[in-house]
């Protein structure tokens, strides 16, 4: 995940581009998460499960050979159900997992958010 914001170097040349709708050449990357290191930790990520019946399942990162489809980069991804998944990539039933964290922007404009994700189709199981 990468999250890209102009910056100009003086914040009245900031928000005279922003409104003039202009764009620059300048890009700073203030967060980028390719999973690599102590997920959630190292970028400040908060993850939980907010369905408090059942069996807990929320975000972890895991191994690029985990289910079928590889790691965007490295050799690690993010997987919503990464902690509390059985035996293999399944997701629990009626699970609610969240990965959030804030950013500052103050002195920032433009905000591009860009990411890469992947969404199986579900099919449903027969109700016993």
């Amino acid at each position: 995940m990468k999250l890209t914001f102009l910056k100009s170097l003086r914040k009245a040349a900031a928000l005279a581009l922003c409104v003039a709708g202009v764009h620059s050449a300048w890009a700073d990357t203030i967060l980028f998460e390719g999973f690599e290191g102590s997920f959630p930790a190292d970028n400040g990520w908060s993850v939980g499960d907010a369905n408090g019946t059942g069996t807990t399942a929320y975000w972890d990162d895991v191994f690029t050979g985990f289910g079928s489809v590889p790691a965007h980069s490295g050799s690690w991804k993010g997987y919503c159900a990464g902690f509390g998944y059985a035996a293999g990539p399944l997701y629990q039933n009626y699970m609610t997992s969240y990965m959030r964290r804030s950013l500052d922007l103050t002195g920032y404009c433009s905000p591009i958010l860009s990411f890469w994700y992947w969404s199986p189709q579900l099919k449903l199981a027969a109700i016993i």
